[in-house]
């Protein structure tokens, strides 16, 4: 008769870098907090407010847009549009270094244990996303594991 042995479960390391470490059975943080992949639930991805220098930089451009016609206008001439189209390019220009400069946070949440965590919080899209991967091909192991 064959004596059965349990099932030995593999951790695998599906991601690690100076902040995260994701494994097929925990999730740790840059702070050292070990989370259960089992009991992360309802994983959320969010996206935070854009830099406030973008949004001045667009609202600063509109007005000055908004000053330019209406001067047009008022002289019944295209010189203003030529002299403040330099006007409206400049807060462009800002919004766009700022976008470039400083992206929207990223942010990873769950529920964990009944309070809603943040896992991971950066703004390197690539990096994100990489380890949103990392985190819900640990949770398909989880299921995969559980289920037979």
């Amino acid at each position: 008769m064959a004596e059965e042995r349990p099932a030995h479960k593999r951790v695998l390391r599906l991601y690690q870098d100076d902040d995260v470490v994701v494994t097929s059975a925990y999730f740790i943080t840059a702070e050292g907090r070990r989370y259960p992949v089992s009991e992360l639930m309802y994983l959320v991805e969010a996206k935070g407010a854009p830099h406030s220098g973008i949004l001045v930089s667009l609202a600063t451009a509109a007005t000055t847009a908004i000053g330019v016609i209406a001067a047009a206008a008022i002289a019944q001439s295209s010189t203003p549009l030529a002299v403040g189209g330099m006007a409206v390019i400049v807060p462009t220009g800002a919004a766009l270094i700022c976008a470039y400069r400083w992206p929207a946070c990223n942010s990873l949440r769950a529920r964990y244990h009944g309070a809603d965590v943040e896992l991971y919080r950066g703004r390197d899209r690539e990096i994100f996303g990489r380890i949103a991967r990392a985190l819900i091909r640990a949770r398909e192991l989880n299921r995969q594991t559980a289920n037979g």
